[in-house]
């Protein structure tokens, strides 16, 4: 019997473990495991992504953030782990934060301050958890783009109006899968570009819902009760949707069908343009969201005019000290080779004197 197999036998029987270097295959006593050639991470990896850090700390097992997790952290994965909830100090030092995913936690609660020291974050995922409310104030922190709250058990009270939301940057918001029986009505987003309702409970949907998102170009409302007991509602949906551009899911409603409670098919409305189809309500809140669209625009415009303006000021200073410091060293030489000069021809003039001394005659 060979030395390797003495070996290998009295291993097994110590009930020790037996590795085969670069095969990555492990031999026990109790079982025979076959395994990769990299063990199962069991703490955080760190690698740059675009130039940012991220923290990949996906499907550990933790019940809560690593004491040590860097806090210059830019992108953190934390999928697929244990938490349960955030308080308003967990997250309160990571302010380089740009990127999270909690999707697929325990989330049950995230206490109001949770997010507010942010004020980088672009990208929140928080879908596929148990939470039945959120911060309001994530909607207006001031880089936010992207929300993803699907799979979860918010109700229509979790979406109810938002201080600030006027002021909010978000463009895709997913609420998919949970518990709404209306949508979002959150208050005007104006840069909401994307929204996601499907299975959810919407049973009712009326104009004055959508106006509130005046440069929507997404809308997914499949696989929603959706009935419309009012069938110029109806048509007026459908009318808003052809209007303002929007690509719905479904396609569009279909009005020929609908009924009245007392069960007679309601008439056909008559074919109107779309401002005469749907309320003054719904036109001043849609026209509301474009002004505050516009104010913001100009907020900017007006921001990056005086930053131009502030940056030729500087420029014309630096330039003008240039200038003078130029100036200043030139004067500067000048005189420095003035006095030069001035000594030379002072010395040529002593010597001159002391010649003449010497070859004077004596009387």
């Amino acid at each position: 019997m060979s030395a390797s197999i003495v070996c290998l036998f009295f291993l097994l029987a110590s009930g020790l473990t037996y590795a085969v270097p670069n095969e990555g295959v492990y031999f026990g006593t109790q079982n025979l495991i076959l395994t990769d050639r990299n063990p199962i991470p069991t703490k955080c990896i760190y690698n740059t992504f675009q130039k940012m850090l991220q923290a990949m700390c996906a499907n550990l097992n933790f019940n809560q953030l690593p004491p040590r997790l860097r806090k210059d952290t830019q992108i953190l994965d934390f999928s697929g782990n244990r938490l349960r909830d955030l308080k308003n100090d967990t997250l309160s030092s990571f302010t380089s934060l740009s990127f999270i995913y909690f999707t697929d936690n325990f989330f049950t609660d995230i206490e109001d301050a949770a997010f507010v020291n942010l004020k980088k974050l672009e990208v929140l995922d928080l879908s596929k958890n148990a939470l039945s409310d959120i911060p309001k104030n994530i909607f207006a922190l001031p880089a936010i783009r992207i929300i993803y709250l699907s799979e979860n058990k918010l109700g229509d009270n979790a979406m109810d109006p938002t201080p600030f939301a006027d002021e909010s940057t978000l463009q895709i918001l997913d609420v998919s899968k949970n518990h709404l029986t209306k949508l979002p009505r959150l208050g005007i987003l104006p840069y909401l570009k994307r929204l996601n309702v499907s299975r959810n409970l919407i049973t009712n949907l009326k104009t004055e819902d959508i106006a509130a998102f005046c440069t929507l170009k997404v809308l997914d409302l499949s696989h929603n009760p959706i009935i419309f007991t009012d069938h110029c509602e109806c048509q007026a949906i459908n009318a808003w949707i052809v209007a303002r551009n929007i690509t719905m899911f479904p396609p569009k409603f279909n009005c020929t069908d609908e009924k009245r409670s007392d069960g007679l098919r309601t008439p056909w409305c008559t074919r109107q343009p779309v401002n005469e189809l749907v309320s003054n309500e719904t036109l001043k809140i849609y026209d509301n969201c474009k002004n505050v669209l516009k104010i913001q625009e100009q907020t900017v415009k007006a921001r990056s005019t005086w930053i131009l303006v502030v940056s030729c000021i500087a420029a014309f200073l630096m330039c003008l000290f240039i200038i003078l410091y130029c100036i200043h060293r030139h004067n500067k030489k000048k005189k420095s080779v003035n006095i030069k000069r001035d000594l030379v021809i002072n010395r040529a003039d002593d010597g001159l004197l002391k010649g003449n001394n010497v070859t004077e005659p004596a009387e």
